[in-house]
């Protein structure tokens, strides 16, 4: 009900906290299946098995705190409205007051002079009508922003002005510069901040329950799934050897699972390949459990998911 609850509250979200539990117990079968050839992954008992399963349907219930216009922000001016409709409205003031400047002066010269004033003109709102598009592509929002469009960002925002009343404000604010200028995804780094208190919030939400003696552990678990092995993670920062079996296994499966949906306002879905080279990076960075990706890859976890869950587009491996 709760895992409903949260995917229900967004769109862009909406399978998530049902496929993470089916792709960890996916995982945690192969573990039970492969470990006596595998160090270091010990076969769960049937109480750490139910831990996981239930730590991995309510991993995401400290999103019923996270503001809807954060969690649901599918581009990087949106806030509870779409700012780029505001800015579009600002650029058509400045067209109109290029075209008012042009024909004042238009009335002032005479012969040659004219031609010269329209040229100016022409590309006066050319590229005014450049800006535009640039600052509506980037907007959208994806997986990197090469610093030459931050600054063109800065460029538009110090160029461009427009009356307002009787007082003259930059086209962009400070605060919309910043939004533009994210360099992956839509959230700016209090949005960020604002997302990731989400665990924290789960954490806190689980351990005001009361539990059986062989489920004390869910909170934990669950509340852990953003961690690191490095302990780069959040929001404790913990390592590797701080973190349950459990709890590593939850991560891989969030991570996938967040990789492969195609329902994230800011990206397409990305094709196996892509993703299975993500995660090896993720794996020798310290991010995830190597031992735990190893028997994900070694036993075709990620097939067996992809073939079931994925769109048969998706799946570029050739397998």
């Amino acid at each position: 009900m709760i895992a409903k609850s949260i995917d229900a509250k967004s769109k862009y979200t909406s399978n998530h906290c049902m496929r993470v539990p089916i792709l960890t117990i996916m995982i945690a079968n192969a573990i039970n299946r492969s470990s006596k050839g595998t160090p270091g992954l010990t076969p769960f008992t049937k109480d750490q098995f139910d831990e996981l399963v239930i730590a991995a349907w309510l991993h995401d219930c400290g999103k019923l705190i996270v503001p809807e216009h954060v969690m649901d922000k599918s581009t990087k001016l949106e806030t509870v409205c779409d700012r780029l409709e505001v800015i579009n409205e600002r650029f058509e003031v400045i067209r109109r007051d290029i075209k008012i400047h042009y024909l004042e002066q238009l009335q002032r010269v005479k012969g040659n002079d004219h031609a010269k004033l329209e040229k100016k003109y022409v590309q006066d709102i050319a590229d005014l009508d450049q800006a535009k598009e640039f600052i509506r592509e980037v907007n959208r929002g994806g997986e990197f922003l090469p610093d030459d469009d931050k600054q063109r960002i800065r460029q538009i925002a110090s160029k461009y002005s427009y009356h307002d009343g009787n007082k003259m404000k930059p086209l962009l604010t400070e605060d919309e510069v910043i939004s533009l200028s994210v360099s992956r995804g839509t959230l700016n780094d209090e949005e960020r901040e604002i997302i990731q208190s989400h665990v924290k919030h789960t954490k806190t939400m689980l351990e005001s329950l009361t539990y059986p003696a062989n489920l004390q552990n869910v909170p934990e678990i669950a509340g852990s799934h953003h961690e690191r092995m490095d302990g780069k993670g959040y929001p404790s920062g913990k390592t590797r050897s701080d973190l349950t079996l459990q709890a590593r296994v939850l991560m891989i499966a969030d991570i996938f699972e967040a990789l492969t949906c195609a329902d994230r306002p800011y990206k397409k879905a990305k094709k196996l390949k892509e993703v299975l080279a993500i995660m090896e990076d993720m794996k020798n960075n310290g991010h995830i459990d190597p031992d735990i990706y190893d028997l994900f890859i070694r036993e075709k976890i990620y097939l067996n998911y992809a073939r079931q869950y994925l769109d048969p587009g998706q799946i570029d491996t050739g397998e």
